[in-house]
């Protein structure tokens, strides 16, 4: 729902933030087995911080996302789960920045982000930050730097269960990096495949297949 390629009505954006503000993790935390109780202490309550702010941000309150940022900055222990809550507050601040059209500064905050996380982490999905590198990919795309903005993109192929969703519009920007390049053959591919990916899509997801399909007919009459 918090996705800017596929934007969610704001009735369906404050019921979810409702719904999951309204959530207490504190007794399934209670319920965790006794080994693990330590390593992942607290990642449920961050995730439903990280989770109500990017719904506030998708409605357009950044004041809130904020607050939701500083609260996560505020985790004290244990070190995994500061190192966590560390980065999805890093995620919240560059969003909220980067919605006011400051691109650099939003870079500079996810540059900055702890990344040293254990590769087995359980809140995988949040964990791997899809929307932080989707951004980025943007941001480096919007200045310009379109070699460092598909390497980016490019991790977002790797087909992590987090990362499905960006498959079709990671082709649909490489094909407008491409034909902004004038390489037509490339480009084209990359639009064929978004057709391809999104031929039964939701209907929020299909004016990216239009769009994709309007790129191959003025590719083909050019």
């Amino acid at each position: 729902m918090t996705l800017p390629f596929a934007p969610a009505p704001l009735a369906e954006l404050r019921s979810l933030r409702d719904s999951l503000a309204a959530w207490r993790p504190d007794a399934v935390e209670a319920a965790s087995s006794p080994p693990f109780v330590d390593f992942y202490s607290g990642a449920r309550a961050a995730v439903r911080t990280y989770a109500v702010a990017l719904l506030d941000l998708a409605r357009g309150d950044s004041t809130a996302a904020e607050a939701a940022a500083t609260r996560l900055e505020a985790v004290a222990a244990p070190p995994v789960a500061v190192t966590f809550a560390q980065m999805l507050a890093a995620g919240l601040r560059a969003q909220r920045v980067a919605g006011v059209g400051h691109r650099q500064e939003a870079l500079r905050i996810l540059a900055a982000a702890p990344a040293n996380l254990p590769r087995d982490y359980t809140p995988v999905h949040f964990a791997i930050q899809s929307p932080e590198r989707w951004l980025r990919a943007e941001l480096l795309r919007e200045l310009g730097r379109d070699e460092e903005a598909l390497g980016w993109y490019g991790t977002l192929e790797e087909l992590a269960t987090g990362d499905l969703i960006y498959l079709a519009p990671v082709h649909l920007r490489r094909g407008e990096i491409a034909e902004r390049r004038g390489r037509r053959a490339e480009a084209a591919a990359h639009y064929a495949r978004v057709v391809e990916l999104y031929r039964r899509a939701d209907p929020e997801l299909q004016p990216l297949r239009l769009q994709a399909q309007r790129a191959l007919a003025r590719l083909g009459n050019e």
